[in-house]
């Protein structure tokens, strides 16, 4: 009878008994179910993590230290992944490595979780390798300990072979084509301002040479002019001939022939009571003229407006900044150190100026040191010196002097007035004379009249 009963009572495996809800088993069922799915969906998780940092590091990959990111460059001349220079072993230089807040590497060890496949007899880096090192912010802060770390590869949808055929081919260049909507490269930037230089007989075409210019010297070169020079100007559609011989007159103007990110005077002119802008540009301190004089490659000058740039950059690519508050950046407090140069007549103990055979005063140099907060970013960071040019030649609008973008001020090939957009709302803009032949040399180097589509005829 207790079998019979058990027997008669009891019911399939899986299936309800009259006491056991059929809601409740079905939510048994989807509890396990969900738990597999998450236990699937954990193990897949794990396993293109792995994949992921199987891939080849290339040149432009993301990189951080600790806090600071930054870009990873490669610096030798290596097989392509995706039409990149491919990472290997070697790249472990602070020049390797450029942090978008000014961060800068001060000595690394050795590469860690590299792969075992060689470029050029070299193991190859992958997104997983590490890189010990110390580095600092400009200034007296204290130094930092951490690694390197990739954040992206580099790569572009799919990972893809080393390619063993060596370092591609440079494209064959059309003479016949003109530079709307396309890059410069850098035999172009580098045959561009060797032509503006021997305008003034100027011999060297080294980059930001002046020594007050603040940019570390993995920013001094060709390779990342053209990088930021590029990337600007198809931000900021700065994307014609004639709006790109504007820009480059106008900027090579200003920074010096391309020799400083850093306004050569003392910015004294700029405190309080000083120059009549001074209170509504938000220069309230004593000091707040040489902590906001003229930066960038198109000298950005006084608080508000720079702080309007890096409002901008917050809006926009707060990382950058590390998600900083503006205040926090414009707080006056002492990060960045810059130098003031200038030169002064030569004294004795007496007083009396030390005269020179020819019976002239002779001049000495002195070197002041001027304690600067974030807006120092803008002179000693290469894409903040560049970005901040193309913000205020697009973005600022009505703001700047004439009340135009000054895109389409180019548009009108009006150097005068483009002079006045960037130096003022003046008769005669400071170095009129020298832009306009600026821009006429660039004209005959772009082959503008002969070549340019968009030049209306």
């Amino acid at each position: 009878m207790n079998t019979l009963n058990d027997d008669e009572n009891s019911f399939p495996k899986g299936q309800p008994s009259s006491e056991e809800p059929q809601s409740q088993n079905t939510e048994d069922l989807k509890a396990e179910n969900s738990q597999k799915m998450e236990d699937k969906r954990a193990e897949r998780a794990e396993k293109d993590s792995k994949s992921d940092g199987l891939l080849l590091a290339i040149h432009g990959a993301k990189v951080k230290f600790n806090a600071h990111l930054g870009e990873f460059k490669v610096l030798n001349d290596v097989p392509t992944t995706q039409d990149k220079l491919t990472g290997t072993i070697v790249e472990k230089l602070p020049a390797n490595f450029t942090f978008y807040d000014g961060f800068q590497m001060i000595s690394l060890t050795a590469w860690q979780d590299f792969g075992t496949a060689k470029v050029q007899d070299n193991y190859v880096l992958l997104k997983k390798s590490t890189l010990p090192g110390i580095g600092k912010m400009p200034g007296n802060i204290p130094p930092e300990t951490g690694k390197i770390e990739f954040v992206t590869s580099g790569q572009v949808n799919q990972p893809e072979s080393v390619d063993a055929k060596g370092a591609p081919v440079p494209e064959q260049k059309d003479e016949k084509k003109c530079f709307c909507d396309r890059d410069f490269t850098e035999d172009d930037i580098k045959a561009i301002i060797k032509k503006l230089r021997e305008t003034e007989k100027i011999k060297t075409i080294s980059l930001f040479y002046d020594e007050n210019c603040t940019l570390p010297e993995s920013d001094k070169t060709y390779k990342r002019l053209c990088e930021e020079l590029n990337r600007m100007m198809k931000k900021h559609n700065i994307n014609t001939c004639i709006r790109k011989i504007h820009f480059l007159a106008q900027s090579y103007h200003e920074s010096s022939r391309y020799g400083t990110t850093l306004e050569y005077s003392s910015g004294k002119k700029y405190n309080p009571g000083n120059h009549s802008d001074a209170k509504g540009m938000e220069h309230t301190f004593e000091g707040d003229g040489p902590r906001y004089k003229g930066r960038g490659i198109i000298q950005l000058t006084w608080r508000k407006t720079q702080k309007k740039y890096f409002s901008y950059v917050l809006e926009k690519e707060p990382e950058l900044l590390n998600n900083k508050k503006i205040d926090e950046l414009f707080d006056r407090k002492p990060l960045y150190k810059e130098k003031y140069i200038y030169y002064k007549d030569k004294v004795d103990d007496k007083g009396n100026k030390v005269l020179n055979t020819k019976g002239k005063p002779i001049k000495e140099k002195v070197v002041e040191i001027v304690d600067v907060d974030s807006a120092s970013l803008i002179a000693s960071n290469l894409h903040f010196a560049f970005d901040s040019a193309g913000w205020y030649w697009e973005k600022l609008g009505k703001t700047v002097p004439t009340g135009e973008n000054i895109n389409l001020v180019a548009d009108k090939d009006d150097v005068l007035r483009v002079s006045q957009c960037i130096n003022g709302k003046v008769k005669n803009p400071y170095g009129l004379k020298e832009r306009k032949e600026f821009t006429k040399n660039l004209k005959l180097f772009f082959k503008y009249d002969e070549l340019c589509i968009s030049k209306k005829k």
